[in-house]
């Protein structure tokens, strides 16, 4: 067999050498108790972008390792044909040589067993390589359906939360709408408790009809005694 033929048989097996991480999981951040509605939206965004830069991260790396599996099996097609072509040229030239060579058939015989145990090797590496790389696509699957699952709970939070400030909304709007009313209502109170004195009235008997003490009238209106007088306009408490 030639040096160049050992020479790809040694630089498929130092390929083979290369290992292959799969993706590692990541522990879902909890919130603690206390934290706001906000505060928890923006974690869950902050991990939804993590998973899909480690998600790009890994769809590059099993592109790479495609490639080079692919680049792989190449060589390793050709290093097979290339093995059998000086199989089967050892053979042939056994038989035309018609010459006494049984220590050397056996030798090469041993050589032939040990290629074809190599082969059968780097058969069974390339088929546990295809098997990681299976995997991988697997857990890339998995974190694509965990990012949708948190894109779905975070566009649901931030519905609740747009609810929520819709109600706030309203529920200040009403108040509002009550102080204003209770407002009118103090000032249009205040304007009809006027009472304009008559003739025939007394501080005590104004008093005794709108229910109010005259000393309550009195303070109302600032009076030093029970003196009125006709047209007068009086403040009723």
């Amino acid at each position: 067999m030639s040096a160049k033929s050992y020479y790809l048989i040694a630089v498929l097996i130092l390929s083979l050498q290369m290992g292959w991480a799969a993706p590692q999981s990541y522990p879902t951040a909890r919130p603690a108790p206390g934290e706001d509605l906000s505060s928890i939206l923006r974690q869950l965004k902050n991990g939804v972008a993590d998973l899909k830069h480690e998600m790009r991260n890994h769809e590059s790396e099993i592109r790479v390792f495609e490639n080079k599996l692919q680049s792989q099996e190449s060589s390793f097609e050709q290093l097979q044909q290339k093995l059998m072509d000086d199989v089967q040229a050892q053979r042939d030239f056994v038989r035309a040589s018609n010459i006494n060579l049984d220590g050397k058939t056996e030798t090469l015989d041993q050589s032939i067993k040990n290629l074809e145990a190599m082969l059968r090797g780097l058969t069974s590496d390339f088929r546990q390589m295809k098997t990681q790389a299976n995997d991988s696509i697997a857990v890339l699957g998995q974190y694509k359906q965990k990012i949708s699952e948190l894109e779905n709970l975070l566009q649901t939070q931030s519905q609740h939360m747009q609810n929520l400030e819709a109600a706030l909304q309203s529920m200040m709007e009403v108040w509002q709408a009550k102080e204003a009313a209770k407002e009118i209502a103090s000032k249009g109170s205040e304007a009809l408790r006027t009472y304009k004195v008559q003739a025939g009235d007394s501080l005590e008997k104004i008093a005794r009809a709108q229910k109010v003490s005259v000393q309550a009238l009195r303070d109302a209106n600032q009076l030093v005694n029970d003196r009125i007088i006709v047209g007068q306009t009086l403040k009723i408490p």
